[in-house]
């Protein structure tokens, strides 16, 4: 899992997938005020929400799994309802 070394991150930014560019250019534009964290799969997204949260989730072109893109939209949602 790889972060951002920004000072003091307001946000959090997950990228799920091996958008490598994207990952790059997300920490060169946002890496001083957001946390950028690339994980390869919906297990390390997992893990990665449930230590930290994650205010945006963006996915790679790669992630083709319609079942694990309905499972993370759960897991979400139901942490979402938990914040309220």
């Amino acid at each position: 899992m790889a972060t951002s070394s920004g000072p003091g991150p307001s946000s959090r930014l997950l990228l799920i997938g091996q958008g490598d560019k994207l990952a790059d250019a997300l920490r060169d534009s946002f890496g001083r005020s957001h946390e950028v964290i690339q994980v390869a799969d919906f297990e390390e997204a997992s893990r990665a929400i449930a230590q930290g949260g994650a205010d945006v989730v963006l996915l790679s072109t790669g992630v083709d799994n319609p079942e694990a893109v309905r499972a993370l939209g759960e897991l979400l949602t139901a942490l979402a309802a938990k914040r309220t």
